[in-house]
């Protein structure tokens, strides 16, 4: 009775950086299993990032004690949008091997980012930058209080 292909989802990490390159569909696939595998190991650095964006969220900014229902939401959207890109990119790697170096990008530039504004230079140097974006014109230019 023959077995039936076993899609890159279903396979070991042996198994995806190792497949089986007499069998016709797996050769097909290959990049797909390169960049599941990727995708699985950068996956528990996404959920740090998730962690670090709600913690950065929160610590960021005055405190106020009528609630943080703003920030949570912030926090919640970015979350959100951050596994929309890794999922998309993960599709795309799969037709595409070039981009699973951006997997890891995904996994790891908010976790950086988010620990860095969690210093006290990098909320300085975010607030700063959120200050003079908030201070744009239409045009682009400075506007003047």
């Amino acid at each position: 009775r023959p077995t039936r292909w076993r899609e890159p989802s279903e396979r070991t990490l042996y198994e995806l950086f190792n497949p089986d390159m007499s069998n016709r569909a797996d050769r097909s696939n290959a990049d797909a299993f390169l960049a599941e595998a990727h995708h699985r190991i950068a996956s528990p650095f996404l959920a740090l990032s998730f962690a670090v964006i709600a913690l950065a969220s929160l610590m960021l900014g005055s405190f106020n004690r009528r609630g943080q229902a703003r920030k949570i939401i912030i926090a919640a959207v970015l979350v959100v949008a951050l596994q929309t890109a890794n999922l998309a990119l993960l599709s795309a790697a799969k037709e595409h091997a070039a981009l699973i170096p951006l997997i890891y990008l995904t996994a790891f530039a908010p976790l950086a980012f988010g620990l860095f504004v969690m210093t006290e230079r990098g909320e300085q140097a975010f607030k700063s930058a959120l200050a003079k974006w908030r201070n744009r014109g239409d045009d682009g230019a400075q506007v003047t209080p």
